[in-house]
């Protein structure tokens, strides 16, 4: 598409001024096009790197809510014990 639309910038002026221009358009056009395919491959690798992140992210709050819910369920049973009251037990903290 570049191509010719740079050739017809050239016939249009003829000559060399012309042949240069619709090279210099050619060249533009195609410098547009390679970084635009440039971004657009940048943001796909950021698309993904979004969703890996999430990913981990929901992995890493789902183990920690399992941790809470065993805590509250080792609460509830009297199973949990804290470093001061499984070291010196209830009543020495008491007195």
């Amino acid at each position: 598409m570049g191509g010719s639309a740079g050739k017809v910038v050239g016939g249009v002026l003829g000559g060399v001024t012309g042949g240069l221009l619709g090279s210099v358009f050619d060249d533009t056009h195609a410098a547009k096009h390679e970084a635009r395919k440039a971004r657009n491959e940048q943001n796909r690798l950021l698309e993904e790197q979004r969703k890996i992140l999430k990913e981990q992210q929901d992995a890493e709050l789902a183990k920690r809510r399992e941790q809470i819910d065993q805590q509250r369920e080792q609460i509830a049973s009297g199973g949990y014990r804290t470093n001061m009251t499984s070291t010196t037990g209830i009543r020495g903290t008491l007195g």
